[in-house]
């Protein structure tokens, strides 16, 4: 019994050693983007909410070379009477290079819809593999970053936005990155490199979505309350301080504020554009979709609490959040079963008890990222409910992907605190009953358990693709929506 216990523990020590492996950390992530682009080479156009108008943006600026202003009417959608430009179209920007080089060889816009999607293909990747070097630094065994990087992957949700141009994937990877270098400044302390990481993931925030800006607030109070435990404990110079600050700020500023700036001239100093757009709305939507015809939960008399929990027609606003966070595709239409809705249920509850067990991950001052993390939560779910109330009743899962990764990080440390409560109760029965080594069973506990759920995890995302998003992959289909923007290729 001893010696198939010894075995049976020196496998999953192996199996431990291979996570630790630097292999893992270009696999994974190489497994996913390649699962992203099949995806994005079948995926049906008409399944795609909003791609043709963020291509249409693309388009404009590789055959005007010019950025376009809100009101060009080529980009001006004729139902909504606005267009993306008023918004940050960060990753339309990325795309115009990679259609400039595909339309040396082609100017067929099938071709040109699937190079436009490798952005977010991209994006998905590099978020796998940040959440992969997040994981590392946070949790002290590997099989916890691998698992935080499956449940990020492997979420059929971020898997089908990752294989179309849309602002939630690049805005997920912006606050990973954001992340990354917190954990890296709370772990190291801050330097160059760190704060330009910094810099780098607002600036990308800032250029890709409004429902992330949470995360450049925390960042100035992640850095601010580090900064000066640092001057205090470590006798850093306020100097030093200052000017990696405005690293940060220059590096933020070079990537994305630029956007803002330029707003502020062109529409007379409103950064965001938006009373520029609902006048063009109001004076150019077709009518039902003028902004003085939505109808909202607040122009109602409907409380924020009814809002939620009250149906709206077929919707119950929480709910179709919860489905559509983790599985609604195309037009929010192509549903899970409802035992595959509560299997994701699971992970929000570990995320939930991982609240509690977030304060052993391993940063200096342990609190202050476990509270930034739940502050960004807190932030994304509170920006959607007031939009949704106060708005436009869109009660859509993608809102709150800012919070994606963190959202993963705490169900991560769900599970390591379930993993631990199970090797103190097993433990407790091996001293009263069996004798077995102590080691013996946390070995296999504390490896076993997280690479079930992982496992588990991609089953379910397997099932997932098979049931619900099969129905998105009908082929890359003449989108005629962007027709006009090929004249004259």
């Amino acid at each position: 019994m001893q010696g198939g216990s010894r075995k049976g523990t020196s496998v999953l020590c192996r199996l431990n050693s291979v996570f630790e492996s630097r292999v893992v950390d270009v696999a994974l992530p190489i497994i996913c983007t390649l699962v992203y682009l099949s995806f994005a080479l079948s995926l049906s156009a008409y399944e795609t909410p909003d791609e043709p108008l963020r291509e249409a943006l693309s388009l404009f600026i590789l055959q005007n070379g010019t950025l376009p202003l809100g009101p060009e009417p080529s980009i001006v959608n004729p139902i909504w009477g606005f267009s993306y430009a008023y918004t940050a179209y960060g990753p339309s920007l990325v795309a115009v290079p990679f259609l400039a080089i595909a339309s040396l060889f082609t100017h067929d816009l099938v071709v040109l819809t699937i190079v436009v999607r490798l952005v977010n293909v991209l994006c998905g990747g590099i978020c796998v593999w940040v959440s992969l070097r997040i994981g590392r630094r946070l949790f002290d065994s590997p099989v916890y970053a691998v698992l935080l990087a499956v449940f990020v992957g492997f979420t059929p949700q971020f898997a089908f936005m990752s294989s179309y141009l849309n602002n939630d994937v690049p805005s997920a990877l912006a606050c990973a990155v954001i992340i990354l270098a917190w954990v890296r400044g709370l772990q190291d302390g801050w330097d160059v490199k760190t704060c330009a990481l910094l810099g780098l993931g607002i600036g990308l925030c800032a250029i890709t979505y409004y429902f992330g800006f949470g995360f450049i607030v925390l960042s100035i109070v992640v850095y601010g309350v580090s900064a000066f435990r640092a001057h205090a404990r470590e006798q850093v110079s306020v100097k030093r301080l200052l000017a990696l600050a405005l690293l940060v700020f220059a590096v933020a500023m070079l990537v994305g504020g630029w956007y803002y700036v330029r707003n502020a001239f062109i529409y007379q100093g409103d950064i965001f554009g938006f009373g520029p757009r609902n006048e063009l709305a109001e004076a150019c939507a077709q009518v039902g979709f003028k902004p003085s015809d939505h109808v909202t939960p607040r122009n109602l008399g409907w409380s924020v609490g009814q809002m939620l929990f009250e149906p709206w027609g077929e919707i119950i606003w929480w709910k179709w959040t919860f489905y559509s966070f983790f599985g609604l595709f195309g037009y929010m239409k192509h549903m899970l079963p409802n035992a595959m809705y509560g299997a994701y249920g699971v992970v929000v509850l570990l995320a939930i008890l991982g609240v509690a067990g977030s304060k052993t991950i391993a940063v200096r001052g342990r609190r202050l990222l476990p509270l930034a993390l739940m502050a960004s939560v807190l932030f994304a779910v509170a920006f959607a409910i007031y939009y949704s109330w106060s708005a436009d009743y869109e009660p859509q899962g993608r809102y709150l992907y800012s919070a994606f990764v963190p959202v993963m990080i705490f169900a991560t440390c769900g599970v390591r605190l379930v993993s631990r409560g199970l090797s103190w109760l097993v433990r407790v029965v091996s001293r009263r009953w069996a004798h077995r080594a102590m080691e013996d069973v946390d070995a296999i506990v504390r490896v076993a358990l997280p690479l079930v759920v992982a496992v588990l995890y991609v089953v379910l995302f397997a099932l997932a693709v098979r049931i619900g998003l099969s129905h998105c992959l009908l082929g890359a289909d003449f989108n005629a929506d962007l027709a006009p923007f090929m004249q004259g290729f």
